[in-house]
């Protein structure tokens, strides 16, 4: 019951950016999933934080790109399905900027479409 409690704890840490992502993805990959989904999701206002985060100068665009290639890559943190679509586009934009341009264009366009939804 520990070790899950602990995965529960790490997995919100990531969620809501609240620590390194690279070194709570390492211990979360070090430990099998959760069977059961749904106990940690993403919402549109985690990816808000995360991006409001690199707009206000905490974040570097590459630890933005970061943290969200880490939630992506943890199995078990479902996607908030009142807006499904929005955030796994959010995460893949984010994850790979490489592909959409700046992470301050990326950033601006996902604010938009984040506050119109």
């Amino acid at each position: 019951m520990n070790r899950k409690r602990a995965r529960l704890t790490l997995l919100r840490a990531l969620v809501t950016w609240d620590g390194d992502p690279a070194q709570l993805t390492r211990e979360l990959l070090s430990s099998p999933p959760f069977v059961r989904s749904g106990l940690v999701v993403l919402r549109l206002q985690d990816i808000d934080a995360a991006i409001r985060r690199f707009v206000s100068g905490r974040a570097s665009a590459e630890d933005l790109a970061d943290w969200a290639e880490c939630v992506h890559t943890v199995e078990d943190i479902d996607l908030d399905d009142a807006a499904r679509d929005l955030i796994a586009q959010a995460l893949f934009e984010l994850s790979t900027p490489e592909l959409f341009g700046s992470m301050e264009d990326i950033s601006t366009s996902l604010l938009r479409r984040i506050s119109s939804s």
